[in-house]
């Protein structure tokens, strides 16, 4: 399972409800156009094909004088493919409202696809058009339009990574281990009461609670403060009145490292190893392979406390 790329909508709304207003905004801004081509026609794409044959650039493109050339010849046919792409959208964006309300996954495919394709148009639309007017527009009316363009595209292709991210959630909630947790009703999740007594609640529709669940809370920053405040506001530290913490093998009793300590430095200057390894066999037989930093007095370590954090 992928990470989620999103939890919630603009920070606020959840996945599902942002899901359903980005399908309301693209159902409205391609049923706009599509009433707009069938009502007027022509009209609204001479225009554009009126910038592609001035500009000094596309204007000499064979490729481009070919399109434009095949539109004026079949103008019927032109209207129609548009208007068919324009129906498979609002198709999609029905499939995708009825899948955001009931939690199919599959009926968000058909939208995701072609929000994606509109997407890519939108961006490849704008970087065009901005290069035909950078010679008519000024440059700082060229300068607002282009960033404006580009905050657009990004919403978009914000909207179509919320419909993605919906599509991830849909595919999780119908997990196994998502239905042990929560049920098999994901718009009621059940939630034991309490982890820790998570084991006495009976079965739920068969498929029985989770043991062992650890619930870890990160503190707020308050009450980090509140702590940090506190810390700082006490007194010098008497490592006289601290308790003895001391880590040591479990076969020794009443060992005293110091003793112990001396003993190894007694021993090495009466006879001194031969080879590393020596040393270290006859250190590990009197600590029990411990560490001496792990056998080391909390006293000793009094240099590592701080009053403050």
């Amino acid at each position: 399972m992928t990470m989620i790329w999103m939890e919630t909508y603009l920070f606020y709304c959840s996945v599902r409800l942002g899901v359903l207003v980005v399908v309301v905004l693209g159902f409205v801004q391609v049923f706009i156009p599509t009433v707009l081509l069938l009502s007027m026609g022509m009209e609204i794409v001479n225009p554009i094909m009126k910038l592609f044959r001035d500009d000094e650039q596309f204007g000499k493109n064979i490729n481009i004088l070919r399109i434009l050339n095949w539109i004026d010849s079949n103008v019927q046919g032109f209207i129609a493919f548009i208007v068919t792409l324009m129906v498979l959208y609002l198709t999609g964006c029905g499939l995708a409202i009825f899948g955001a309300l009931k939690l199919k996954k599959w009926f968000l495919l058909p939208f995701i696809i072609a929000d994606f394709l509109r997407v890519i148009f939108g961006f490849a639309s704008h970087i065009i058009f901005m290069i035909i007017l950078k010679k008519k527009l000024n440059l700082g009316f060229l300068i607002v339009v282009t960033l404006a363009g580009g905050f657009i595209i990004l919403y978009l292709g914000y909207n179509w990574a919320t419909s993605v991210a919906l599509f991830q959630i849909i595919e999780l909630i119908h997990t196994e281990r998502y239905r042990k947790l929560y049920g098999d009703d994901p718009f009621h999740p059940q939630l034991p009461p309490n982890y820790i007594d998570a084991s006495q609640l009976p079965s739920l529709h068969g498929y029985g609670t989770v043991e062992n669940v650890r619930v870890l809370v990160t503190p707020r920053s308050g009450d980090v403060d509140e702590q940090k405040l506190r810390q700082t506001q006490r007194g010098p530290v008497n490592a006289a009145e601290m308790p003895v913490i001391a880590v040591l093998p479990a076969n020794y009793k009443n060992t005293n490292a110091r003793v112990v300590q001396n003993k190894q430095l007694s021993k090495l200057q009466q006879q001194p190893y031969s080879s590393y390894e020596e040393q270290q066999n006859d250190y590990n037989a009197d600590f029990g392979n411990w560490q001496w930093s792990e056998l080391m007095i909390g006293r000793q370590r009094k240099a590592m406390i701080r009053r403050n954090w």
